[in-house]
């Protein structure tokens, strides 16, 4: 008996997982701009190239500080809610944002802002991954992962080229756009059907996050692997530093482009 033929489209068919997967990529988009323009402007504004050192601090710190935190609340609580609170929360400062970009406001408070952005971001990205085994059946998991990375890579493409053309008409439309990417996330969300997921008990935090630290340790494959993502991310901060090359190092116009659109190719291109 022959097997049933090999269908890559299989865990795109459901309805579920197409319309997280569609509506997470949008968020990132989003995300994507308004990453873009905290850089552009604090550049445009200062003029002062550590300042986008301190833009990338500030998004970093709540990595460092909150992912594994973020990993027991995905592990205890529901995953769903967890998603959007933080998207409410990322759209809240998205507006924050845009508003004091608008009326030139401070500058520190932009960065207060910032940093509680990234820390709702940060919280909702364990509970956005662990989600996926909720939305497809278990023969389907490899197709799912492989369907979400192909398309994440993709947004990260497609979202700085769309934030550098929102740029050059409006640096407070960008921070909008990232604030109602999250909103129609949650609008998204309210409408995807999932199963449960078995929950940890509460109130062993550290415990748990020893306990995954030690599994990662055990396993010298994952550990190199980690590793290596670890390096290449702490070494592709770089990639910051475009917002100088874009205003103050390509001729103008280069290409057709304003600067602002310039910055997105440029922040696309890796």
């Amino acid at each position: 008996m022959s097997a049933a033929p090999h269908d890559p489209y299989a865990a795109f068919r459901l309805p579920a997982f197409r319309r997280f997967v569609l509506g997470r990529i949008l968020t990132m988009i989003g995300m994507a701009a308004q990453s873009l323009a905290i850089g552009w402007e604090m550049y445009q504004r200062t003029d002062r190239p550590l300042m986008l050192g301190y833009v990338g601090l500030t998004q970093a710190v709540p990595m460092l500080l909150f992912t594994l935190p973020a990993g027991y609340l995905a592990d205890v609580f529901d995953r769903r809610r967890l998603m959007i609170l933080g998207l409410l929360g990322v759209a809240l400062t998205s507006c924050g944002l845009a508003v004091f970009s608008y009326l030139h406001g401070s500058i520190p408070v932009m960065f207060v802002l910032l940093f509680l952005d990234a820390t709702f971001n940060k919280l909702t990205g364990p509970a956005s991954t662990a989600i996926l085994p909720q939305l497809v059946p278990r023969e389907l998991f490899e197709s799912a992962v492989k369907w979400r990375t192909t398309l994440f890579h993709l947004s990260a493409v497609i979202g700085p080229a769309v934030g550098g053309a929102i740029l050059s008409a409006s640096v407070p439309a960008a921070y909008l756009f990232c604030a109602g990417t999250s909103l129609a996330f949650i609008v998204v969300l309210g409408t995807v059907q999932m199963g449960e997921h078995e929950r940890s008990a509460p109130g062993r935090m550290l415990l748990q996050v020893a306990e995954g630290l030690r599994f990662v340790w055990e396993r010298k494959l994952i550990l190199g692997a980690v590793s290596l993502d670890l390096f290449a991310v702490l070494l592709g901060g770089a990639v910051y530093l475009l917002p100088v090359y874009a205003k103050d190092i390509l001729p103008a116009g280069s290409f057709g482009l304003s600067p602002e659109q310039t910055l997105g190719w440029l922040r696309a291109a890796p």
